[in-house]
């Protein structure tokens, strides 16, 4: 496992070529520290699942620097989902939607310099998951990272403590009515209110 910094010159980079190569990386986000994979090898997929101690039936969320990177996994992306993309994204706020080829998918913008420039300069989609043991409390820091998956991981960024110090809020939008899984930094009420006000412009 290799500890680096983020401000470390070719920090970017490198960590990108770890992430093509089937690796693991531990970074930094606004909410918490990620553990991201290459979305399109299933090996390195299947290894976060165990590193976590994760249940497979448990979905990893996708990563995006552009609200255009969703239609490549979504037919129809709601107007509310729009709406909530625009007001809250970049930021901390993971939105379920129903995918291309079924089930859900879970995707978020995170407000994180280097974890938005690591999602470009990987050119691969990328998953990530909070990087901690399933069940565990999440990380804010790499030291905490380190000494929890350390031995499991090939790489881990250290970008100081986190900006908001918890996890994202989940809102699902996969049935016919807004559904808040987990409320964070981005609150209950702020997210039903973008809501109405989709809901009462489509009633004019």
């Amino acid at each position: 496992m290799k500890f680096i910094d983020v401000q470390d010159k070719g920090t970017v980079k490198e960590t990108a070529e770890v992430i093509r190569s089937g690796g693991l990386v531990a970074f930094p986000t606004d909410t918490v520290y990620g553990l991201g994979a290459d979305a399109s090898n299933a090996a390195a997929v299947s290894r976060i699942y165990e590193v976590k101690g994760r249940k497979g039936d448990k979905p990893l969320a996708f990563l995006v620097a552009d609200e255009k990177e969703v239609f490549r996994y979504v037919d129809d992306v709601p107007g509310a989902a729009r709406l909530l993309m625009e007001k809250f994204w970049p930021g901390p706020l993971t939105i379920i939607l129903k995918g291309s080829g079924g089930g859900s998918v879970a995707f978020r913008m995170p407000d994180c310099q280097f974890a938005l420039e690591l999602i470009i300069e990987a050119g691969v989609p990328l998953v990530a998951t909070s990087a901690n043991r399933s069940g565990e409390s999440a990380h804010f820091d790499a030291d905490s990272v380190r000494a929890d998956l350390g031995d499991k991981i090939d790489l881990i960024i250290d970008g100081g403590k986190t900006k908001h110090g918890e996890g994202s809020s989940i809102v699902d939008l996969t049935g016919g009515e807004v559904k808040i899984i987990r409320e964070g930094p981005v609150r209950g009420e702020d997210i039903k209110s973008i809501i109405t006000q989709f809901k009462n412009q489509n009633a004019n």
